[in-house]
């Protein structure tokens, strides 16, 4: 089953990307797998000096789900991985006139060891 996306969800997704590519390397679906198998695909990845820092799941029609982001902090328990996860909306990055300067960025991160 192939996922369709908005006009506008993957245009947002795209000019963050832009916006986010001269501070970082920035992955668009990147697929993160777990014994051989998709577990998840977010929006973006955002990597510095070859690690990954963030994930980042742009929001239009509906929000990242309970199953998506438990999926996620499964993933960076089983590799000991710890990054950023964050939401942000679509609408909020259309109604921009120019790159700004902080993004309106909503964090689900959990700490998952010290």
């Amino acid at each position: 089953m192939k996922k369709i996306e908005s006009y506008k969800h993957n245009f947002a997704k795209d000019l963050l990307k832009v916006w986010l590519d001269p501070f970082y390397l920035v992955k668009l679906e990147q697929k993160f797998y777990f014994n051989n198998r998709i577990l998840f695909i977010p929006d973006l990845s955002c990597y510095k000096n070859n690690k990954l820092i963030s994930i980042i799941e742009i929001i239009h029609k509906s929000d990242i789900t309970g199953k998506k982001l438990g999926k996620i902090q499964m993933y960076q328990y089983f590799n000991e991985l710890q990054f950023d996860i964050f939401t942000i909306y679509a609408e909020w990055i259309l109604r921009q006139t120019k790159r700004p300067e902080r993004l309106e960025l909503y964090n689900f991160t959990t700490k998952i060891w010290n």
